[in-house]
């Protein structure tokens, strides 16, 4: 198997986004909403400081669908 690193700003935020969300959301950021294709109307936002980051999130909610 192969092993990959990745560092960086991007990266970071990542990762205090997926430490900042509560049980059942992902916390993700308007860029990705967007990427995602994603319309974020209607969804609740965060204003958030992640270790010298601002960063204006967007909670997206997530269902077990079992």
């Amino acid at each position: 198997g192969s092993e990959f690193t990745a560092f960086g700003d991007v990266i970071n935020v990542a990762a205090h986004l997926a430490a900042a969300a509560g049980p059942g959301e992902i916390l993700a950021t308007d860029a990705t909403v967007t990427a995602a294709g994603l319309a974020p109307d209607g969804l609740e936002r965060r204003d958030l400081s992640l270790k010298g980051h601002h960063v204006d999130a967007v909670v997206l909610p997530v269902s077990s669908s079992a």
